[in-house]
């Protein structure tokens, strides 16, 4: 059983409602509680991955300090393999935007067939579009735009509407364009 104070910590990181500032101080609250309670398992990882999302923006070495820990943990526990699918997806944004494409491809190659195998269609779309982008950076046009395709089934199905689609487009889209500049 976790305590209340770990669990409140939880939904004021991934609430609705709240400033970056505070879903930091609640990730941070987040850790403290589970390495005060000694927990080696998920809710540790967990602790780190919303240490990564809270520092994305802000810190984005922290964030891959924090993801990269969060991940291995995951990788260690049996059954928590897509969890760390979803670790490795936010290295590889972040690996994307800072023109990392080599690291971008070798975590979504990584990830993919974790994300591909538990059915997880949002996932795997992300992820094939951060590759197809990283390979369009990497002068590997026709690769990426085979790769766009491919995900399209994936990103439909995973996102429920076309605009949504777009709009993860234009993110990772928006990424790479971040890291051609760097």
């Amino acid at each position: 059983m976790s305590p209340r104070g770990w669990i409140n910590s939880v939904e004021a990181a991934f609430g609705p409602s709240g400033s970056p500032a505070s879903r930091s101080v609640a990730a941070q609250r987040m850790l403290s509680i589970a390495l005060a309670q000694g927990w080696q398992d998920g809710r540790l990882a967990f602790s780190y991955f919303a240490i990564g999302r809270a520092a994305i923006a802000s810190d984005p070495e922290n964030a891959v300090r924090a993801f990269g820990e969060a991940g291995r943990i995951y990788r260690s526990k049996p059954g928590m393999a897509i969890h760390a699918a979803h670790c490795d997806m936010q290295l590889a944004a972040i690996a994307l935007s800072s023109g990392q494409n080599e690291q971008a491809i070798a975590l979504v190659d990584r990830a993919l067939p974790v994300a591909k195998s538990a059915q997880n269609a949002a996932l795997t779309a992300t992820m094939m579009l951060i590759k197809a982008q990283a390979l369009d950076n990497s002068g590997q046009a026709a690769e990426a735009k085979s790769l766009r395709l491919d995900s399209l089934g994936w990103a439909r199905y995973g996102f429920g509407s076309e605009q949504q689609l777009r709009a993860r487009m234009a993110e990772v889209s928006s990424l790479g364009a971040r890291g051609r500049r760097s």
